[in-house]
Parts: structure tokens; sequence; C-alpha cells
């Protein structure tokens, strides 16, 4: 046990050197319990920093994948509206993500597989929807002019050597 001076306070009341000794000690005390507590807080501030940035990392590394779905869906629902223009564009979308997965991102032998099936499905049916899609025919040529559409064989293969000369070809 510490000794225990009187001392006189403006009060006049008496305090021993121990009260203060304890306060220093409390209060050195409480200083380090507020340091661990304010420790603790950050370090629970950056766990939870840490967990939003891993959620934030998986959330990116399925979103090909959810978009290459939400394209799927919304293609067999016109496919099925027999809207085959806007199916047809749709499945190629899906095609192309999930490709862009298979070549970016690293999976398991069995997901890889799986989405390599999906992409030969998808473009089998791709293929289908545009052997049934009527066939857009070319502009048909404009006609030809009058003095070309009269000329002979004999005029096509020896051409007028004074017609060439006018050309300035030099």
């Amino acid at each position: 046990m510490s000794p225990t001076v009187p001392l006189s306070n403006p009060t006049g009341e008496d305090q021993s050197v121990q009260t203060i000794d304890n306060d220093q000690q409390n209060g050195a005390i409480a200083k380090e319990s507020l340091d661990n507590q304010l420790a603790t807080i950050q370090n629970e501030d950056e766990q939870q920093q840490q967990q939003q940035q891993e959620e934030e990392e998986n959330d990116d590394e399925f979103i090909r994948i959810t978009a290459a779905h939400q394209m799927l869906t919304e293609a067999q629902t016109y496919d099925e509206q027999k809207n085959h223009p806007a199916a047809l564009h749709l499945y190629r979308i899906c095609v192309d993500l999930l490709l862009e997965e298979l070549m970016f991102t690293e999976g398991t032998d069995q997901s890889r597989v799986y989405l390599r099936e999906k992409c030969t499905a998808i473009m089998d049916r791709i293929d289908k929807l545009k052997t049934m899609l009527e066939p857009i025919p070319p502009p048909s040529p404009p006609p030809l002019p009058l003095p070309l559409a009269a000329t002979t064989n004999e005029q096509t293969i020896n051409p007028p050597t004074d017609e060439l000369s006018s050309l300035h070809l030099a």
C-alpha cells in the first residue's frame, strides 16, 4: 500500500497522494481501454470493407453469366412469340457473353464443359432461326446504259483504243 500524504485543495478537503496515483493509473487504464476500443472498431470497419469488396468481386464474377441468362430468357420469349429477328439478335448477344466468360474466367472443368454445351445449343438455334428467316434478296443492279448493252462480244474483248487514250491513265 502506498503511503498517503495529506494535501489540501482550494475547497479545504484533504486529498491523499494515493488517490492521485490511483486516479492517474485509472486514467491510463481508461486511455488504454479507449485505444483498444478504437483499434477494435477500426479492425471491424476494415473487415466490413473487405467483405464488401469480396462480395462486389463475387458479383462481378457472375455479371456475364447473369447478363447471358437474362438475354437467353428474353430471346426465348421472342422466339415463342415468333419474333425471330429479335430472338436471333439476343441469342447472338447471349453466345458472345458466354464465350467471354469461357475466355476470361477460370472455372472448373465441369462449368467450362457446361458453358460450351450451352453455347453449342444456342448456336444451333441461331442456325435454325437464320434458315427460317426469309433471305433478303440483293438489290437488283441498275440497268446498263444502252451503248454498253449494245456492244458485241468482239467489242468487249477489243475495246476501241481512242476511248482508252482519252482516259489519261499515265
